[in-house]
């Protein structure tokens, strides 16, 4: 298994020729099969809110500066246009319905390019000024934007196509214009050939960065399936060794009662079958609860009063060596929607995960709190909408987890107890249940120091309660 948050690339896969073949080839064929295909373009699209604020934020100051203190307000109101042209490109990419083929592709870079043909325009304008000092801006507004083309938009190859073209048209018109000012002199000449090289430099890189994204798309692809096909070799493995396990007990128990002539011990050979039969149907129940496919009976519940009752419940299942400690809710938690016979099953199960962490025993102490959301935020690859959570929290003062096995704790089957103590479906299904009721599970740990699992749940609405 790799190192987390590493990308491998394949062998199939040659970054520096750009020759994938294999599993790496199948994955550019699909990165091409889906050339016009918007959905993607348009998530892109919806940039970082930091990256827009600092960008809008930079050239207002400059708008502001170059209009008021040199006295040029047409660049207050260029601004005003670029500013409104991105409200009005970010609103038509989130709700016109451009078709999926190659003209409404090529509307779609033509509509995101609009803002660099403002760019150029401002430019063409400050140059046109035929001051040192604006015309240092305007070289440098350009050479920003095309920064920007480099990085932000490098992703979406046809939004650097349609950029490219409005940057060269600007450079052309730029030479046009020094022509026009000094005439077909050697000054001018030596301007065009700078300003051809520069720009032939920035088409090269472009088209170099977006070789070696496609290139790291077709191999993260390619890990992706590799990492699917482990799972699955694992999940299926680690089913059939259990159920083998318990049908060699259950057929096993079946046959020796045909044979035994005394009832007592027929009695306790079916008692055997039936205890064997009853773990199957508990693996079948954790395997559905993995697969986010488990029945569940959700209802309002009111998380202070569940964890009232769980903390008795804990004294006795756990050894006196571990200080089982309930942090008194604060008041107006929210209530959610969950199976609650469900959570007191994962609850239970993360504390007896704590006590085997904790063999000399320690400090098991739960919480709840909430949260709010202001915009979509990841936990643990899965992403939470905007709104309100509760947080109930487990943490211990164990052994803590190594930072290389943290990433696979919650796979099905994976465990690092001995054989027989644990069947590595626990976690794996705590984080089923926690995404099947709508959250997610977050697991931190550090060696020596412990570890902290917290389950998002969302809040119940006021009007959906009552």
């Amino acid at each position: 298994m790799p190192p987390p948050n590493r990308l491998i690339v394949p062998p199939s896969s040659d970054i520096s020729t750009g020759a994938p073949t294999g599993a790496a080839q199948d994955a550019d064929d699909t990165l091409h099969s889906t050339a016009y295909d918007l959905t993607g373009m348009k998530k892109f699209h919806r940039l970082d809110r930091r990256e827009i604020q600092v960008r809008l934020g930079l050239l207002g100051i400059m708008a502001l500066a170059v209009g008021v203190w040199l006295e040029q307000p047409v660049f207050l109101i260029h601004f005003a246009i670029y500013f409104v042209a991105n409200l009005a490109v970010a609103w038509i990419m989130r709700h016109a319905p451009f078709e999926t083929s190659r003209a409404g592709f090529m509307t779609y870079g033509l509509v995101a390019s609009l803002p660099m043909s403002l760019i150029v325009l401002s430019t063409l304008t400050l140059w046109a000024s035929d001051e040192p000092f604006l015309q240092v801006l305007a070289m440098m507004l350009l050479c920003s934007n095309l920064f920007n083309m480099l990085t932000v938009r490098a992703v979406a190859p046809i939004l650097i196509n349609w950029d490219v073209l409005w940057a060269m048209l600007g450079v052309i018109c730029l030479v046009a214009m020094e022509a026009m000012t000094h005439g077909l002199s050697m000054r001018v000449l030596v301007f065009a050939l700078c300003c051809a090289g520069m720009m032939l430099y920035f088409v090269n890189c472009a088209g170099v960065i977006v070789r070696f994204r496609r290139r790291l798309d077709a191999a993260r692809l390619s890990e992706q399936e590799r990492s699917k096909m482990e799972a699955i070799g694992r999940l299926t493995g680690g089913v059939s060794h259990d159920f083998n396990n318990l049908l060699t007990v259950i057929l096993g128990s079946i046959e020796l009662s045909r044979l035994t002539k005394e009832d007592a011990e027929r009695e306790a050979l079916l008692a055997e079958a039936e205890h064997a039969g009853r773990r199957a149907a508990r693996l079948t129940a954790q395997l559905l609860s993995f697969s986010r496919q488990s029945v569940l009976t959700p209802r309002d519940v009111d998380i202070a009063n569940e964890m009232r009752k769980l903390r008795s419940f804990l004294l006795r299942i756990l050894p006196p060596s571990i200080w089982v400690e309930v942090v008194p809710p604060p008041e107006g938690l929210g209530n959610v929607r969950l199976d609650p016979g469900k959570l007191e099953t994962v609850l239970v199960n993360l504390a007896l995960n704590a006590r085997d962490a904790m063999p000399d025993g320690g400090t098991l102490e739960l919480s709840a709190r909430d949260i709010g959301i202001q915009r979509s935020e990841q936990v643990e690859g899965l992403h939470l909408a905007p709104g309100q959570y509760v947080v109930m929290q487990m943490r211990d003062t164990g052994e803590g987890i190594a930072p290389a096995t943290l990433p696979l704790v919650t796979e099905p089957f994976f465990t690092t107890k001995t054989v027989g103590e644990g069947s590595g479906l626990g976690l794996s299904m705590v984080k089923g249940f926690a995404e099947q009721s709508g959250g997610a599970l977050e697991i931190k740990s550090r060696l020596g120091e412990g570890t902290i699992v917290r389950l998002y749940i969302p809040v119940v609405e006021q009007s959906a309660s009552t």
